[in-house]
């Protein structure tokens, strides 16, 4: 079964990755290979749930393997889909009494995602998790503590995805195509409204 806060979190990193895909120079809206892989990786969680629904547990961990094969940059918002992926696979691997399996996912997630970034706050919550489902409560209680630091830093700074330079645009794009943060060219400006 899905966890709700898994759900929120899965629908708002493909959202995230749509509007990210959606930059792009004027002409047809440039959409990269995460795009389609976060639309994989959402099927993909879609399909787990239901072979867990019906009591399908190997094959949903079988299935959940393959988020392994998903060659996200780690600089897109979609790559926390498939930390959380990788956590779910880990924490199922637990709870089938897999602990090795499951300790050994969480190393390579971990280790696999870039410092200071949205998806490591992810991986140490979803470490947490898998600790929890493990039977190591001290150290979920030190990877959650991780998780919830790093949150609020990331919160506090306004982390932005790293720009894709094929997506750059000039300052004096039209203004429905212009970038969200780029300032107001004076000739784009609006005059202001005279009673």
């Amino acid at each position: 079964m899905i966890r709700p806060t898994n759900l929120v979190v899965l629908v708002a990193t493909l959202t995230a990755t749509l509007l990210f895909a959606q930059e792009g120079p004027p002409g047809p809206p440039f959409q990269d290979a995460s795009f389609f892989q976060a639309l994989a990786m959402r099927a993909l969680n879609e399909k787990v749930d239901l072979l867990l629904d019906q009591k399908k547990t190997d094959a949903a961990i079988q299935e959940l393997r393959r988020v392994y094969t998903f060659d996200v940059p780690k600089g897109q918002p979609s790559f926390e889909m498939k930390v959380r992926l990788i956590g779910r696979l880990a924490e199922l691997y637990a709870a089938t009494g897999k602990k090795p399996e499951a300790l050994e996912a969480v190393k390579g997630m971990l280790a696999d995602v870039v410092a200071g970034t949205p998806a490591e706050a992810a991986a140490w919550l979803e470490a947490g998790t898998v600790y929890r489902a493990a039977g190591m409560p001290d150290d979920a209680l030190k990877a959650f503590d991780r998780a919830i630091d790093l949150s609020n830093k990331l919160a506090q700074n306004g982390w932005r995805p790293p720009q894709d330079p094929r997506r750059r645009e000039p300052r004096d794009a039209p203004p429905d195509r212009r970038p969200r943060d780029a300032p107001p060219d004076a000739a784009n400006v609006p005059p202001p409204h005279q009673p």
